[in-house]
């Protein structure tokens, strides 16, 4: 587990300088910065994803939970939400993949009914 102020790995067992009692998992050892962002890159490389800008929000997504568990995040994070224009997309399986690799389970959030309802009236001046 990487302590969030110095970056340092600490051991399993308790590490008076982060003030951390690490009990599970197993210790990471650092890999290099490309093999990291290549290894990033690849857990996204095939979804079809619309512009650069939604590649980047995914990829963003994927990180956020290492960058809020480290504590390097301390402020309200974003939700990720998938959506599609076509059935069978990946969306679940891209969510499915992200809480995986945190070793967690998503959730599904829906509504229950249309946030956005279509009016016939008009607004127009007087």
């Amino acid at each position: 587990m990487a302590d969030g102020e110095t970056g340092r790995i600490v051991q399993r067992g308790y590490d008076r300088g982060s003030g951390l009692m690490v009990v599970g998992g197993s210790v990471s050892y650092p890999i290099p910065i490309e093999e990291a962002v290549n290894s990033l890159h690849e857990v996204l490389s095939e979804f079809n994803f619309k512009t650069p800008a939604d590649r980047s929000r995914a990829l963003a997504a994927l990180i956020t939970p290492a960058l809020r568990f480290g504590g390097h995040l301390h402020d309200s994070i974003p939700i990720d939400l998938a959506e599609a224009d076509d059935s069978q997309s990946g969306k679940t399986f891209r969510i499915k993949c992200m809480a995986a690799i945190y070793n967690e389970q998503p959730s599904i959030v829906t509504q229950k009914r249309a946030a956005w309802v279509p009016t016939t009236r008009h607004l127009t001046t007087p």
